[in-house]
């Protein structure tokens, strides 16, 4: 069920609810998955330090196995700022779409 657990964890966060991405992360039975879960997590809730702090320990730990995982995260990262720089800069009255 190891795919099932994560996409939990990333259906959540897609819908940002920080804190029930974070309660499925905890749960994480892998130390690998939950470290990466937790980095995106912390993230969205705007915990900065906890989650520099299990990016940081995945790095660490996981960096020969885990890529993917680590790019994510500052994908994850990225891709919020963005988000909220795009709300920020829309008009109040979007045209309509033909």
């Amino acid at each position: 069920m190891r795919a099932a657990a994560s996409a939990q964890v990333i259906a959540e966060l897609l819908r940002g609810n920080g804190e029930a991405a974070l309660r499925h992360a905890q749960l994480e039975p892998s130390e690998l998955y939950r470290r990466y879960e937790l980095a995106l997590a912390y993230h969205t809730l705007g915990d900065r330090a906890a989650s520099d702090a299990a990016l940081s320990e995945m790095i660490a730990k996981d960096s020969a196995v885990a890529a993917y995982q680590i790019a994510a995260v500052y994908a994850w990262r990225v891709r919020q700022r963005h988000a909220v720089e795009l709300v920020v800069e829309l008009p109040e009255e979007m045209p309509a779409q033909a």
